[in-house]
């Protein structure tokens, strides 16, 4: 009579407890969709993804890692609509199975936990570009001592067309840096407050560059000589009209952008440039 009464207590206490593998099934299924569902709202048109990679060379990839992930949630979800509870049979060895499966259960769920790490801090903070704060020291004049290698040349594209980086890029591939002066410049980028160009008006514009994601993310700039240069604070984004001419720096011949005019503008939706 007793066991008979255990053995109904033990059913009912096992029928009312939480079917916890299930649980993290549906657990892990929503984590799937949601990192699907991220990465599409990333690749979308104004969506964040530039802020981490290359999204001319790399920007596929993120579509792919979206259809992956959905496909998983979907086949999880699919998974656990067509499981059916199973029968538990209570004996001598249930009391150390069910010690084992909540071993396992804990275990996945921490595996759980950091896998949803990177989705809440994806979520949880607004991403960004990098601004003059990521830029540690002084950043080079010296045009002569960068080195692109076999990159495509700049030099043959109109000299009003060029970006930051196109000016850089043709400064390097030149051997003579007076070939420039007097061609008319029309730059974007943001200001940044250089140690060399201290005590002066001058300052320079700025863009990052990103061959891959922002790990490889460098910035490059044109020094700009603007009367009123000290009324534009760090980071503001400028867009600069005027033209080259070749100066000094510390005895370094420095091209500088003799500035027209220098007018504040947004961001652009693609604020790094690629390589």
């Amino acid at each position: 009579m007793t066991d008979h009464i255990h053995d109904e207590h033990c059913d009912h206490e096992h029928e009312a407890g939480i079917n916890w593998q299930l649980v993290q099934g549906w657990v892990q299924t929503g984590i799937l969709i949601i990192m699907g569902l991220y990465f599409i709202d990333l690749a979308l048109p104004g969506g964040q993804l530039g802020n981490y990679i290359n999204v001319d060379n790399f920007g596929w990839l993120t579509w792919v890692g979206a259809a992956i992930f959905l496909s998983m949630g979907i086949i999880n979800a699919a998974d656990l609509l067509r499981t059916r509870p199973e029968e538990h049979h209570h004996d001598h060895s249930h009391e150390h199975d069910h010690e084992h499966a909540s071993a396992g259960s804990l275990s996945s769920w921490i595996f759980l936990g950091i896998a949803t790490i990177p989705l809440i801090f994806g979520l949880g903070v607004p991403s960004k570009p990098l601004s003059a704060d990521a830029i540690s020291g002084d950043l080079s004049t010296n045009v002569s001592t960068i080195n692109f290698g076999t990159s495509q040349s700049s030099i043959d594209i109109p000299s009003e067309q060029r970006n930051i980086l196109d000016w850089i890029k043709a400064f390097s591939q030149s051997s003579d840096l007076r070939e420039f002066e007097g061609q008319a410049v029309d730059v974007i980028g943001f200001v940044y407050k250089d140690a060399q160009l201290r005590g002066t008006d001058d300052f320079m514009v700025v863009r990052f560059t990103m061959s891959c994601c922002v790990a490889d993310a460098r910035p490059f700039g044109l020094v700009v000589d603007f009367p009123t240069g000290q009324e534009f604070s760090q980071d503001t984004w400028i867009q600069v009209k005027g033209h080259i001419e070749i100066r000094s720096i510390d005895g370094i011949d420095t091209p500088v952008i003799l500035a027209d005019s220098v007018e504040v503008t947004s961001q652009p939706e693609q604020p790094y440039l690629y390589f």
